[in-house]
């Protein structure tokens, strides 16, 4: 878009046209502002979520993913309130990981030391192979 401007001294003419443009600029930079916000929104969401499916089966897993996105979210653009969001997300992801991995070490210590434990009940625990 291009306006002639009158040489020499701005004149009122000159200043609305010059007001016009910047207010049509500013306004586009906003809305693509808030698009590539809502984009990256909806990227860090499918992470977060992608996580929160690993939770219950692989714990560690979904802790990795929830350090990934979080190094990914760094200089993202974003409103607060969709950074707020995705962190709310990661953070529960992470407790509930967390949780699940002490409760699965906490299972497997107690049927370990318990009386009845006999070789093989349970599978993650690797038993010990002697060799002659």
């Amino acid at each position: 878009m291009s306006t002639a401007f009158s040489p020499g001294k701005m004149n009122q003419r000159d200043h609305e046209a010059c007001w016009k443009q910047w207010r049509e600029a500013n306004e586009a930079v906003h809305w693509k502002y808030r698009a590539l916000g809502y984009s990256n929104w909806q990227r860090f969401r499918s992470e977060a979520l992608e996580a929160s499916g690993n939770v219950e089966t692989r714990p560690r897993l979904a802790r990795d993913q929830v350090k990934v996105t979080q190094q990914r979210m760094r200089g993202a653009l974003m409103s607060n309130e969709q950074f707020e969001d995705i962190r709310r997300m990661l953070d529960d992801v992470w407790s509930r990981a967390t949780d699940s991995s002490t409760g699965r070490h906490e299972y497997k210590v107690a049927s370990l030391d318990s009386p009845g434990a006999a070789k093989g009940d349970y599978e993650d625990v690797p038993s010990p192979r002697i060799e002659a």
